[in-house]
């Protein structure tokens, strides 16, 4: 924006009618503070060494029985408001643990979740179907399916939830409902997703999310076996609604990453906001004019617009999740690479 624009022009609003215009709800564009240009967002990274360590804190003093969820935001610091939720963009992020025998109950929102485990091991029953979870599985919870979470394996999981609560905030559309889970609709069993290119056919109403819950990491680690590494050390593999080819749900679209040691992906700017969760390996991230330096474990942020790019210091996997279908939406997603 020119720098003239910026300057503040002198109050042309006699006081009556000032007066009149904030009993009448009314207030003159050329005040209006969305309509000058945004402050870029900047890419944000939460440590796995002091985001684990509080959950295993939070975990001596809650219990499912008094919070019914035990999780934590990960939040923007350099968010708006002390209200906004966001980790970047219309993504929320924040990280659960259950503890073994724990059971947290079943309820069913609006609002689009997706789960990826970063330790330990466990379940998710969504809509009935029993999905288990261990490090590096992505379970789907879409809009309005039963779910409840469990760690019936002997040991603590940890997860980190992905959401795209800030959408039905905005359109006023957050419902929750509490269970027990009732009316379930019938589903096809995973295996019979399991032939690429084929499909059941089924006379079931078309969701607009994926009728797989659970991604299992050991599905994933094969298909990125199947791919050719780039120039560059790299290779990314889509996770996608298997009838439609399209994202798993339907404001949210996850890939994985994958980095040779000493590899880099080439720059990319993309119009989405994406969330990152490092599976294995270390690495640095160049974000705009930030570096960040991460490890196993740890999230960080790629704001919408911002040009990226990720090297490997030791083999690395990343599990990303972003904002594109919204944009798609729009008629307002772009991407370059260079």
């Amino acid at each position: 924006m020119a720098e003239d624009s910026k300057k503040i022009e002198p109050d042309l609003i006699p006081p009556d009618l000032r007066r009149s215009m904030l009993e009448a709800n009314m207030r003159p564009l050329w005040e209006s503070t969305n309509t000058v240009d945004d402050v870029p967002e900047k890419a944000n990274l939460w440590p796995a060494g002091k985001t684990i360590a509080i959950m295993e804190r939070l975990a001596q003093v809650s219990s499912p029985e008094i919070v019914e969820r035990r999780v934590s935001f990960l939040l923007n610091p350099n968010r708006r408001t002390e209200f906004d939720e966001a980790i970047s963009g219309t993504i929320t992020c924040s990280m659960q643990l259950v503890l073994p025998g724990e059971k947290a109950r079943s309820h069913r929102h609006s609002m689009n979740a997706l789960r990826f485990v970063v330790q330990g091991s466990g379940a998710t029953i969504v809509n009935g179907k029993h999905c288990d979870m261990v490090a590096g599985d992505l379970v789907l919870t879409p809009g309005w399916c039963w779910h409840e979470h469990m760690a019936d394996k002997g040991e603590p999981i940890i997860w980190i939830d992905v959401l795209d609560v800030p959408i039905h905030t905005l359109l006023r559309t957050s419902k929750f409902q509490p269970g027990p889970a009732k009316d379930l609709p019938a589903q096809s069993p995973d295996e019979s997703f399991a032939v690429s290119g084929i499909v059941p056919i089924s006379s079931a109403p078309t969701t607009p999310y994926s009728p797989l819950f659970r991604y299992s990491i050991e599905s994933v680690d094969k298909a990125l076996g199947k791919c050719a590494f780039d120039d560059n050390g790299s290779r990314i593999v889509r996770y996608t609604n298997p009838l439609t080819g399209t994202s798993v749900l339907p404001a949210l679209d996850c890939s994985m990453l994958e980095v040779r040691n000493g590899g880099t992906t080439k720059r990319r700017t993309s119009a989405a906001s994406s969330v990152c969760v490092v599976v294995s390996g270390s690495g640095t991230s160049e974000i705009g004019e930030q570096t960040i330096n991460w490890s196993k474990g740890d999230v960080f942020t790629v704001p919408a617009g911002s040009r990226a790019r990720h090297l490997a210091t030791a083999d690395a996997k990343v599990f990303m999740a972003s904002n594109k279908p919204v944009y798609e939406a729009l008629g307002l997603f772009y991407e370059t690479l260079d």
